[in-house]
């Protein structure tokens, strides 16, 4: 593992340490930064899937089946709402998916760029918890948040976060 310790290395080590063995999806901009920490655990399966919506329903039959929680990555704009059918399947079925959705990058929140979406309405019917990482020194109450809601309270969460956060230091 590289010696600097980023926010996308630390949330991978937090989903490795609740038991995610495989994430799904596809690289993107959004999700470029957050994937290449991915390499440092190869505990954790990465699945390339054909778009986001196969990718959310794979971690669902995984969840089901074993029990235990899975990833899946959905870069931003479109990317990142092709999640949506497959986070109510998991609210349903209540089954603990951690979804990160790639995000526009910090500088251009708000802006009204194409591919920005807002978390905590776009979500807000499909998953337990939703969390937006704007900046490192929000990470990890976020990331813990998301966590502990999926775990304690089995079912799909969200966290939005781009590649330049995810690069970060984690604080």
């Amino acid at each position: 593992m590289s010696t600097k310790k980023t926010v996308a290395h630390a949330m991978w080590q937090m989903l490795h340490d609740a038991g995610v063995r495989r994430a799904y999806g596809i690289p993107g901009d959004a999700m470029n930064g957050i994937l290449v920490a991915l390499r440092d655990f190869p505990d954790i399966e990465f699945i390339h899937v054909r778009n986001e919506e196969a990718g959310v329903f794979a971690a669902n039959a995984e969840a089901f089946i074993t029990g235990r929680p899975a990833a899946v990555c959905g870069t931003s704009g479109p990317g990142a709402t092709h999640l949506v059918n497959g986070l109510y399947d998991a609210l349903h079925e209540r089954v603990p998916v951690f979804a990160i959705a790639g995000d526009s990058p910090p500088q251009y929140v708000g802006s009204g760029m194409v591919e920005e979406v807002d978390v905590s309405t776009a979500y807000a019917d499909c998953t337990l918890f939703r969390g937006r990482v704007e900046l490192a020194e929000q990470a990890p109450s976020v990331l813990r948040g998301a966590l502990n809601t999926m775990i304690n309270r089995m079912g799909p969460v969200l966290v939005a976060m781009s590649s330049e956060v995810g690069l970060s230091e984690w604080p």
